[in-house]
This record gives structure tokens, sequence and C-alpha cells, in this order.
């Protein structure tokens, strides 16, 4: 039960990073200076929170490896650092040419 709860979190976290992710790249492409800081953080928000549920996945889940579920936070960490270095890059720029 608990179990379910918390994989069903997982996944709705998961589905928030790619909405996430895609608002980044559209702001990007669109030049929307004023909404990188927004989107960096709740893009870190979000990445925190599918740690702690991928965490908790593993500790409630006798089948689940800790390295299965470990390579996958790391290749999404990896994936939301990429995107958080664009916006972070974008945002320096821009506050270089201002």
């Amino acid at each position: 039960m608990l179990y379910g709860v918390v994989l069903a979190l997982h996944i709705f976290a998961a589905c928030t990073t790619i909405a996430i992710i895609g608002g980044a790249l559209y702001a990007m492409v669109k030049k929307s200076e004023r909404l990188y800081k927004p989107l960096g953080v709740s893009l870190a928000i979000v990445a925190v929170f599918q740690v702690f549920t991928g965490i908790a996945m593993i500790i409630l889940s006798p089948e689940l490896s800790a390295l299965k579920v470990g390579l996958h936070l790391l290749a999404y960490l990896g994936v939301c650092l990429l995107v958080e270095g664009l916006l972070f890059a974008k945002a320096r720029s821009y506050a270089w040419i201002s």
C-alpha cells in the first residue's frame, strides 16, 4: 500500500519534471529570461523530491535493487543538471550583456 503511494508520487514528479524541462527549453528558445530562475528553482525542488521518493522505493520494495534505482537516479539527475546548467549559462549571458 505505502509502496504504491510512493510509486505514484514518484511517477507524478517524473511527469512534472518533463513539463518543467519542456518549459525551460521553450523559455530558452523564446529567450524569456525572466522565467529562467523560477524554472531552475522548480526543477531543483522536483529533483530533490525524486531522489527522496526513489530512496523510499528502495527501502519499501524487496524487489528493487539499490544499484538499479541508483543508476536511474544518476541518469535523471544528470539530465536535470544539464538543463540547470543551460538555464544558468543563459541567465549569465543575459546578465553579462545587460
